[in-house]
This record gives structure tokens, C-alpha cells and sequence, in this order.
């Protein structure tokens, strides 16, 4: 028997679509279109959600001053950044950021 969770996974619905028909082929006759209208409209019926994909980049520091501030540099959309501590996101496009490994904390 199938276990099922209640993660929030996303996924794309052509792939539980093929993913149906795959397992509806080895019914006989009429079961494999009944199977699969069915289960085609199921999957249609759940709702979507509005994701985008996650970006990930790693921060440039471009400079330090003497009170221990550093400048970020995101190398994804070119925005700066004076920060004492490191981001964990870039304010201007959204990407998760990191620090470059080597390059202090």
C-alpha cells in the first residue's frame, strides 16, 4: 500500500501526468482511458501556487572600512550593498546569498 505525506513538494503536473499514464498502460480496454481522464482532472483540479525558482549566488566583498562594514556586491544583478554582518538574501533581486568561502566569517 501506497504511504502518502502531506510535504509541499513542488512539482510539474506534465510529470504526474506521464508519471499516470505510465502505470494506467498495463490495464486492458476501456480502464486505461477511464484511469487516466480521471486522474488527469484530479491532478487539474488541485490548486497552483505562484513560485519562481530559487536563485543562489555567493557575495562579493569588494571593501572593507575600519569600523568593520563590509561592501557586498551581488553577482547576479550588480546591486552593492554596506553591511556589517552578511546578508542572507540580495535586496535588490531576491537571491539567497552567501559568503564566499576565504573571504572572512
Amino acid at each position: 500500500m501506497a504511504k502518502f505525506n502531506n510535504s509541499k513538494d513542488l512539482i510539474y503536473r506534465g510529470d504526474v501526468y506521464d508519471a499516470l499514464m505510465q502505470r494506467a498502460t498495463p490495464l486492458v480496454g476501456g480502464g486505461v482511458a477511464t484511469f487516466a481522464v480521471d486522474y488527469h482532472d484530479a491532478v487539474d483540479s488541485v490548486q497552483a501556487i505562484d513560485a519562481k525558482p530559487v536563485v543562489r549566488g555567493e557575495w562579493e566583498i569588494v571593501k572593507r572600512d575600519i569600523l568593520g562594514n563590509q561592501l557586498f556586491l551581488c553577482p547576479l544583478c550588480g546591486e552593492s550593498i554596506w553591511r556589517y554582518y552578511t546578508p542572507n538574501y540580495c535586496i535588490n533581486c531576491g537571491a539567497e546569498m552567501r559568503q564566499r568561502s576565504g573571504d572572512g566569517e
